[in-house]
C-alpha cells in the first residue's frame, strides 16, 4: 500500500506490505460475465494512514454519477500491448449511463449486457481509458466535499478504442454485502 514508484524505494513516504489474512471474494461472481467482480482483503495486522496511505469513503445514497469526472489509476499497460509504466498512472473519465455504454459496444462490433451493478466510463472517441493490469484498482468520484470509491476496474475490449469504455463494479450495488463482510 502508497507505492507509488515500482522502479525505487526512495520514495518520500515508503510503501507498506501487509500479509493477507482473508480474501472475501464475492460468492455470485462470474469469470465469464465478470459480474459481482469484488473481494476485500482482510490483513493479520492493521494499517496505519500516513500521507499516501488514506482511506476512501464509500459513495452515500444511491448515485449514477452519469456525466461525473471519474479518476481511474494504476501500474497497467500504457496502451493495449504497450509496456508496462513504473509509475503509477492516472487518466479521468467521464461516466457514462448503461444503456448509452451497450449501444457504443454495439457502434464498435460488440454484444454487451451492462446490468446496473457495473458503471461505464470512457469517451466516445477512446483515447484515454484503463487498460490491462489496471484491474481491481480505484474508481474515485468526488460527491459533496469529499472523494468516493464509484467503482472497481473491472473489464473492457482493448484499450483507450473507441467506443469502448471501461467497464467497472458499481461499489453502491454492493454496500450492504461490504457492511457485512467488514464486521467479521
Amino acid at each position: 500500500m502508497g507505492e507509488y514508484d515500482l522502479a525505487t524505494d526512495e520514495e518520500e513516504f515508503p510503501y507498506v506490505e501487509r500479509k493477507v489474512q482473508i480474501v472475501a471474494s464475492h460468492p455470485q461472481f462470474d469469470s465469464r460475465t465478470f459480474e459481482y467482480d469484488l473481494a476485500l482483503l482482510r490483513f493479520y495486522d492493521p494499517v496505519r494512514f500516513q500521507p499516501n496511505i488514506i482511506p476512501i469513503c464509500l459513495p452515500e445514497g444511491d448515485p449514477d454519477f452519469v456525466g461525473s469526472t471519474a479518476y481511474v489509476s494504476g501500474w497497467g499497460r500504457l496502451y493495449e500491448d504497450g509496456p508496462l509504466p513504473s509509475k503509477m498512472q492516472q487518466v479521468s473519465v467521464p461516466v457514462i449511463n448503461n444503456t448509452d455504454c451497450e449501444g457504443m459496444y454495439r457502434r464498435a462490433g460488440y454484444v454487451e449486457l451492462i446490468p446496473r451493478i457495473f458503471i461505464c466510463a470512457g469517451y466516445a472517441d477512446g483515447k484515454r481509458d484503463s487498460c490491462e493490469g489496471d484491474s481491481g484498482g480505484p474508481m474515485v468520484l468526488q460527491q459533496d466535499d469529499h472523494w468516493v470509491l464509484g467503482g472497481v476496474i473491472s473489464w473492457g475490449i482493448g484499450c483507450a478504442e473507441a467506443n469502448q469504455p471501461g467497464v467497472y463494479t458499481r461499489i453502491t450495488e454492493f454496500r450492504d454485502w461490504i457492511n457485512k463482510i467488514i464486521v467479521f
